[in-house]
């Protein structure tokens, strides 16, 4: 016997790493170590002539190798080429051993030599060509992982890039979405702004519009307060609303104003009708508000503008125009017309508003004085003047009222306080100067004033009138700015008193030094009993209240006697001294 059992042991424990391997590689050991295995029992048993199934075993150890290169071929025709080439220097022993088998004849120990180092030869060459096989299903194995990771890592950036783009595209939306609310809603009311008024008239081509006006709105807040002025907003929205049943469409222009815009091209009836609902709906009863609990009746009026135009053009301007039209004649419904002369109204006050703009910036606002006479000394009223481009002097009348709605009215007063004090500053004379219930709730222009009071030391020589006529809608206000005002020895003055809300419980509140009774009531005190009789109830109430009287509108010798009569602590008028840009010592 020239093969012993260690042979097999050893080829036996070089392949037991052979576990790791995969399915096609363990195929390979097996064939290797069964046909090494066969091929040592075929020697001995061919060597001891005792074994008559020798053959079969043989056989099927030579079909197991021809599987193994079938499989090969089938999978891959590089190992094929590789099995083939190398069984083909196996097959030539084979042939020979299985001759020899076949006659049941020895084999010679040169062939037993011979046939054991074509098997390890075989054997290490196959292995060789099964290590490559693993490795390259490791290799294929790794591309295969390497690539489904960069699949997976670039379908993640797509699905990121993908899920950026959506949730991008729905933020961009709701932006969109916000800021077009901001554009074109009232965050209030929810009702359609002004921005979505100009943009619908644009786009329906709308030829009717309406504006509706809350007048007593002001005082509804400074009453009530903010909140409740909200509440009310809202009551009115949403009776516009089902007024107009989708048929129109309903903006809040701002503030307290309102409008409904005639998109679908209704007969003028139809708005006349709307309107005059509106009226009757907002004024029919007292709008009910809940706040805290307590319930607040509210009384509300409104005026209405329309405007009706075949052209569809300048709607809003003209229901404006109406809409003015209304409230300075105190009618509840006008609907716009040439014949109004509102237009004409309308752009005179544009070039009054355009006149005094241009004075301010070219610095033609003046002040002119008149004196105010008194027993022993003489105080000067300080009375805004506007030059024009040829130095002719303007009268306050001619202005004054049609720019209150713009910010030059205050800048006129600031010139006034700012020129008036540079002017006595370094005089003797006392002096007043003009303040309106409008100019008293500028916290800026009165943080001016009290500035300029502190910084020139003027406090004791200067005299506040405060306008009576005025619409004095909060007392408070002025009764905290009269008191805050006398801390810098300024003294106050009541001016026109008899045209406005002439309430002596109100003047108390206010502690004026002085009372100017009105030219209105002065100016025929020599021939008119009842004018006479009123304003010397006024001087003797003002006394009896340690308050000083001045007789203003002294305008004839009759007068001035009738005024000396009463018994006024001062005089003023046309008769005594007119207003000049000097100070004037010498009077009547």
């Amino acid at each position: 016997m020239y093969l012993t059992f260690d042979l097999i042991q050893n080829l036996q424990k070089e392949y037991r790493y052979s576990q790791k391997l995969n399915n096609q590689t363990k195929m390979i050991e097996s064939i290797l170590i069964e046909g090494l295995t066969n091929n040592s029992a075929l020697g001995v048993i061919l060597h001891d002539n005792s074994r008559e199934d020798v053959k079969d075993v043989f056989m099927t150890s030579k079909k197991k190798i021809k599987n193994l290169v079938n499989y090969c071929m089938t999978n891959s025709q590089h190992y094929y080429n590789r099995y083939v080439e190398q069984y083909g220097a196996y097959a030539t022993t084979l042939l020979q051993i299985q001759k020899k088998v076949a006659k049941q004849q020895q084999l010679t120990k040169e062939e037993y030599i011979r046939s054991v180092e074509v098997w390890k030869d075989l054997k290490l060459k196959l292995k060789n060509i099964s290590d490559e096989i693993l490795a390259e299903q490791e290799l294929s194995a790794y591309r295969f992982q390497n690539f489904i990771e960069s699949l997976l890592y670039k379908v993640s950036i797509l699905l990121f890039l993908i899920v950026f783009l959506i949730v991008g595209f729905y933020v961009n939306i709701i932006k969109y979405k916000k800021v077009n609310n901001q554009l074109y809603f009232d965050s209030l009311t929810g009702l359609q702004n002004r921005n979505a008024l100009l943009k619908n008239i644009r786009d329906y081509n709308a030829k009717g519009l309406m504006i509706i006006d809350i007048l007593n709105f002001s005082k509804i807040n400074t009453i009530y307060g903010e909140k409740v002025g909200d509440m009310v907003l809202i009551q009115v929205a949403n009776t516009l609303s089902k007024i107009a049943q989708k048929e129109c469409s309903v903006h809040r222009l701002g503030g307290d104003q309102f409008t409904l815009l005639n998109t679908k091209h209704h007969p003028i009836e139809y708005c006349q009708n709307n309107g005059q609902k509106i009226i009757n709906e907002i004024e029919k009863a007292p709008m009910r508000i809940t706040v805290d609990g307590e319930k607040i009746d509210i009384l509300v009026n409104a005026v209405i503008g329309l405007a009706r135009n075949e052209s569809g053009e300048n709607i809003l301007e003209n229901a404006d125009m109406a809409l003015s039209y209304g409230k300075e004649h105190k009618e509840p419904f006008v609907i716009y017309s040439d014949e109004l002369g509102v237009k004409k109204h309308y752009q005179d006050d544009m070039q009054i508003t355009k006149f005094v703009k241009k004075a301010i910036e070219e610095d033609r606002v003046i002040p002119y004085f008149q004196p105010i006479i008194k027993k022993d000394s003489i105080t000067y009223e300080c009375l805004v003047r506007i030059t024009d481009e040829s130095g002719k002097i303007i009268p306050p009348n001619d202005y004054l009222d049609i720019i209150k709605a713009t910010k030059y009215y205050f800048d006129i007063t600031q010139i006034m306080v700012e020129k008036s004090i540079n002017m006595f500053k370094d005089s003797e004379h006392c002096f007043s100067i003009n303040l309106s219930f409008q100019d008293i709730s500028n916290k800026q222009l009165v943080d001016f004033l009290v500035d300029k009071i502190k910084e020139n030391h003027i406090g004791n020589r200067l005299i506040l009138e405060i306008v009576e006529s005025d619409a004095i809608e909060d007392f408070e206000l002025v009764k905290t700015f009269t008191k805050d005002i006398k801390k810098l020895g300024v003294r106050i003055a009541i001016d026109d008193f008899g045209t406005g809300y002439s309430n002596f419980s109100n003047l108390l509140d206010l502690s004026p030094d002085f009372i100017k009774v009105d030219g209105s009531l002065i100016k025929d005190i020599d021939n008119n009993e009842k004018s006479f009789r009123i304003s010397r109830t006024i001087a003797e109430f003002s006394k009896n209240m340690d308050i000083k009287v001045i007789a203003e509108y002294i305008h004839s010798n009759e007068v001035y006697d009738k005024a000396k009569e009463i018994g006024f602590d001062g005089y003023q008028g046309f008769l005594l001294g007119k207003p000049n840009s000097t100070l004037e010592t010498t009077v009547f």
